[in-house]
């Protein structure tokens, strides 16, 4: 057979052979264009998207004939041939993540199963107040709507006083009750109190191990913690005790790896406190926040006659009646414009299971 003869030769799926076919030289083709596969028919005879002109390149128009290749012909037989300057459909639009049942997070994610409510939330702070202060609105959200809430404190508040004569022991007493107090006022179910001394805090693994075995001993959804991170810019050194970055780095240890490893502190498993995975921790954002729970009014309320439960922290120089209230409503109203609620408490929101 003489060679032309032989390249222009059906693949063996093909059952014709256009006349006008010539493939390019030295290149063993199908007659249809292309190299291996079988070649079935379009219920389409549309032409392909054609390349436009530019430069001295040849029109598609001016190229079929300079080659003898019908297109219109060839998009018969070659199903799914696309041209490969030809538009490709692109993914759709991503969904915006809005309000539901007061909460609201900002950005973009995909359209994913909505997880099962948050039934157990743990809040790990470093002294006595600090619950309140930083999650006290939605702690007594989460109560009222059912939730279990527990405690996990971690120092002895025996640094929070003016007083230099006063016994630690004292002042952690009067400290401890305070926090009793304040929890009840917000539904809070228990509290563990670690007594870890106050101002001596590192996030070490003594710290790690004993967060580890409340989470596992309260397995809760969701864990709510300080930011182990300092920001000066924001709102001064006042903003971040080296107590509360301490615990929120040690906490933080503790959710990943620690609490869910079955080979970290193996002896906890002799006391009965198995592994547990925590599906959620927020830390209180007040320029980093992406998540925002909405305060009604009451629940503001509610907070601050939590606060002020605390009695021996407000008998310092300085504090004026209703100097506490105000800033926490002002802090409030803060949040609440960042998140487009009239109130609300906001937090860096961080998904772990």
């Amino acid at each position: 057979m003489p060679i032309a003869a032989a390249r222009s030769a059906p693949c063996g799926a093909c059952s014709a052979t256009p006349p006008a076919f010539r493939p390019p030289a030295r290149r063993s083709r199908c007659p249809c264009g292309r190299r291996t596969g079988p070649c079935v028919s379009r219920s389409s005879t549309a032409a392909p998207a054609s390349r436009p002109p530019s430069g001295r390149r040849r029109s598609s128009a001016s190229s079929a004939r300079a080659t003898g290749l019908d297109w219109g012909w060839a998009s018969t037989l070659c199903a799914g041939w696309r041209a490969p300057w030809a538009a490709r459909p692109g993914p759709g639009p991503a969904r915006a993540v809005g309000p539901r049942s007061g909460l609201r997070s900002t950005g973009v994610a995909e359209e994913k199963k909505e997880a099962p409510p948050l039934q157990r939330v743990l809040v790990v702070s470093a002294h006595p107040d600090d619950p309140e202060f930083g999650f006290g609105a939605t702690v007594a959200k989460f109560a009222r709507d059912g939730a279990e809430v527990f405690y996990c404190v971690v120092t002895d508040g025996s640094q929070g006083g003016e007083d230099p004569h006063v016994p630690d022991e004292e002042l952690t007493a009067t400290r401890y009750q305070e926090q009793r107090c304040a929890a009840a006022k917000l539904g809070v179910a228990d509290i563990t109190f670690l007594g870890f001394r106050d101002g001596y805090v590192e996030a070490d693994v003594e710290l790690r191990k004993a967060i580890t075995a409340d989470i596992r001993r309260r397995k809760p959804d969701l864990v709510l913690t300080h930011a182990p991170v300092r920001m000066l810019v924001t709102q001064g050194i006042g903003g971040f005790h080296p107590d509360h970055l301490a615990v929120g780095e040690a906490t933080l240890r503790a959710v990943y790896p620690d609490a869910r490893n079955p080979r970290a502190y193996r002896e906890l498993l002799a006391e009965g406190l198995e592994p547990h995975k925590v599906r959620e921790v927020w830390l209180p954002g007040f320029t980093e926040a992406d998540h925002f729970v909405e305060v009604t009014p009451e629940l503001l309320d509610l907070k601050i006659e939590a606060i002020l439960c605390h009695k021996s922290q407000f008998q310092k120089p300085g504090i004026e009646d209703g100097a506490p209230a105000k800033w926490i409503r002002d802090r409030a109203k803060a949040m609440g414009e960042k998140g487009g609620f009239e109130y609300a408490e906001g937090f860096r929101r961080l998904e772990t299971a």
